[in-house]
């Protein structure tokens, strides 16, 4: 299966599942994504993407500072519900232009 690209970042995957892409963009020192990257990493739909994330923000794995960002909550910071903002800000303006 050939590798998908997230930005700079290569990444690949054995499955398209959303929990390895998030392990992928962890393991690339990444916590943050689109609703594009993760539809277009793992060939689905933008309707199919957003059923996932919706999934995995109910599980607390996932948070959504904004409408199409969102920010992987590892572990040890799912009883605050996301990450501090200092791990995502920098991302966020950048997606914001």
């Amino acid at each position: 299966m050939p590798p998908y690209v997230l930005k700079d970042l290569q990444v690949t995957s054995e499955t398209k599942s959303t929990r390895p892409f998030l392990n992928d963009l962890q393991t690339g020192n990444r916590s943050t994504f689109t609703t594009e990257e993760l539809s277009k990493g793992l060939g689905r739909s933008l309707v199919a993407s957003r059923a996932a994330l919706r999934r995995l923000r109910t599980a607390g794995e996932v948070a959504s500072p904004l409408r199409g960002f969102h920010t992987v909550v590892p572990p040890e910071y799912r009883a605050l519900g996301s990450l501090p903002a200092d791990r995502f800000v920098a991302d966020l303006m950048a997606h914001l232009g």
